[in-house]
Formats: C-alpha cells, structure tokens, sequence
C-alpha cells in the first residue's frame, strides 16, 4: 500500500514558523510509502527540503479549443454565419463561442465518417464486468486503481456543483464549490451484439469562465478500442462546449491524427515525489520503472 496526499494547507498566520517541516517530520516516523504529486511551487519545495526524492515525471496533453481564435477560417466563417458586417467589432467573447460551435460541427462532421460500431450508456457506477479489464497484468509497475476506487469517486465527490445544493453532497471537512462539476461515466458496448467492450470516465468542470473536460479512467477489452475514449471524450466536449479536453499520452496519436485537432495539442508535465518507508522498500525499488498515470492520487477528484 501507498498513501497519497490529499491536502497540504498551512493557514496564512503561521506560514514561514517551520509548520510544514513539523509535519512532514511526522509523515516520516508513519513507516509508509508516501508519493506525492500536483503540488504547489511551496509545497514541492517542503518536500524537497524533507528529503524526498523525485519518482519520475508524467506527460499527459491538453487539447486546447480556445487557440482557435487564431484561425482565420473558423473566425471568418463565424463572423459571416452571425450577419455581422466586416466593418462591425463583434464582442470577444459572442466571436469566441460561435467560433466553437463551428468547430465542433466541423470536427464531429469529420469524426462520424468512422465505422457507427459502438454505443455508450450513461451509469452511475462501473459495472462488475470492468474488473477483469483493470486487473489485467501489466507490462511495467503501476499504481493499481480498482473498480472499488473509481466507483467510490464516482458516489463520493469533494467538489459541488453550484447548480445542486451544498447539503446533497457528502460533508467533508474540506469540500468546496465549482461553478459546475460532474462525472460522465460510460459503458460503452458493440452496437451488433451488444457486447461488453470497455467503460470511460470523464469529469466535467467550469471555473472561472473556463470549461474542461478531462478524460480519466477507461479500459477496454482490446488496447486497439483505447481510441474509443478520445471519440466520445470530444462528443462531450461539444456537448458542453469545452474549451480544454485534458488527456493522457496513450492517446496522443488519436488527436495528433486528426487535421483539426493537431494544432490544438500541448504537452504538460507533472512532477512525482515520494519518500520510502524503509531502504529498498516496494517503492524505492520501482524507483524509475513506474508507469504513472493521470488518475494518481486525488487528479481525479479536481
């Protein structure tokens, strides 16, 4: 077992007094194995100084809708498609959003050309069947995330939606409200036969203006299905009108293959640290070897 970090908050009046050294002094006396990720430039410094290590990096991609502004087509096409005269200065922000409508009708023309194999229902919960996907054996050591973690994420959410009331949600001490969140959970199965192929997790949030879809937990029968997940991530982004789609490497060849989305790609990277509970402990040995993974540690639940 490995125990990720959930929160890390030293209240403004007593930060600079050696509070965040006390605790990670403590973290370390626990006897775990204690990764850490997601953190922020003062945090990542904290644990540095404790003497954690780095666990290596992941790479994971945003598609970035709102660069579109940068392209003359789309933008030329929806100043005309709103009667706006060329002498006219269309508000910013009016321009932007029919500049997205366009580009995903464009994309989603361009997309139902693909052979309409599949169909995916909406669930609350990732059914049993799911299990043997995820537990199959995996070439490299990885963080295991089971069927039990991802259904308790999908029941057990520590960010509200402005649009429900605060008192339907669980009441963790350290909840707090977006302007929208929600999970998109997916059984997706083979229109002829209605065969089991595979399931999709997606979140959808808003903050600030901003709208991100962000593609987490899938898995399915066969790795060559893996696309499936970028296919029906990007009908949900045109659903909600996305302006970030945030996606792991495994599917970079879909996006990077597809002439409208290419110019929209960009690289992230994120920084893993741990610290071992003993020399040459389970951890300390994989040291290197770790195929990481977008939905390690509480990514899933922001």
């Amino acid at each position: 077992s490995v125990y990720w970090s959930s929160a890390f908050f030293v209240t403004p009046d007593y930060r600079g007094k050696g509070v965040a050294r006390c605790l990670l002094k403590k973290i370390k006396t626990l006897n775990i194995d204690f990764p850490v990720t997601r953190m922020t430039p003062s945090a990542q410094k904290a644990y540095l100084n404790a003497g954690f290590k780095a666990l290596g990096h992941l790479t994971y991609y945003q598609l970035r809708i709102e660069k579109i502004r940068k392209l003359k087509s789309i933008l030329e096409e929806a100043q005309a498609s709103t009667g706006w005269d060329a002498d006219e200065q269309p508000h910013e922000t009016a321009l932007y959003q029919r500049s997205k409508e366009i580009f995903y009708a464009n994309l989603m023309a361009d997309l139902k050309t693909q052979p309409n194999v599949v169909e995916a229902s909406r669930v609350d919960q990732i059914g049993l069947q799911a299990q043997q996907l995820i537990r199959q054996p995996a070439d490299t050591p990885r963080f295991y995330r089971g069927l039990e973690a991802i259904n308790w994420m999908l029941k057990y959410r520590w960010i509200i939606s402005a649009e429900k009331q605060k008192a339907q949600a669980v009441p963790y001490y350290f909840s707090w409200v977006n302007e929208m969140f929600d999970y998109v959970a997916l059984d997706i199965y083979a229109t002829d036969t209605t065969v089991f192929k595979g399931f999709l997790v997606l979140s959808i949030s808003s903050k600030k203006g901003r709208i991100w879809v962000r593609i987490l937990d899938f898995a399915f029968e066969s790795a060559d299905d893996d696309d499936l997940a970028a296919y029906f991530a990007l009908r949900y982004a045109k659903k909600y009108g996305a302006d970030r789609l945030e996606f792991p490497a495994r599917l970079l060849g879909y996006f990077q293959h597809h002439r409208l989305l290419a110019p929209l790609i960009k690289e992230q990277q994120r920084l893993y640290l741990f610290y071992p509970k003993r020399q040459q402990s389970v951890l300390e040995a994989c040291r290197g070897d770790i195929e990481l993974d977008y939905c390690d540690a509480d990514t899933t639940f922001t």
